[in-house]
């Protein structure tokens, strides 16, 4: 099982089974404690969400980040895996991300107006 904590202010600690890079320390080991994850310089975690063998990040800049396993449930948005946080590529129409859902191997990205603009990945 894959576990993160977002800290009052704004940081990110993985633990947990770290198959297939999922944790984001680099590799695909166990990690048995909370670890500081660092993902964006400047930026504060708001959201994160396991899913499966992969970890969906998002910052307070509306930035996207991926870690993890893709075995194509995510689209080809994403690289077949990661073990590392990397940036998510979406479309660049001035969309603002406030949430991401996880659901099995669905993933959705929630924006400022979700009536307007909805991301399946």
């Amino acid at each position: 099982m894959t576990c993160a904590a977002i800290t009052h202010d704004g940081r990110l600690f993985t633990w947990g089974e770290g198959s297939q890079g999922c944790l984001g320390h680099g590799d695909a080991s166990n990690v048995t404690a909370p670890k500081q994850l660092l993902v964006e310089e400047g930026s504060k975690i708001i959201t994160v969400r396991c899913c499966f063998s992969s970890l969906f990040i998002l910052t307070d800049k509306g930035n996207w980040y991926f870690c993890g396993s893709n075995f194509l449930q995510y689209g080809e948005l994403l690289p077949v895996s990661s073990n590392v946080p990397i940036p998510v590529k979406l479309p660049d129409d001035g969309i603002n991300f406030v949430e991401i859902l996880s659901i099995t191997n669905i993933t959705v990205a929630i924006t400022g107006n979700p009536l307007k603009h909805r991301y399946k990945m």
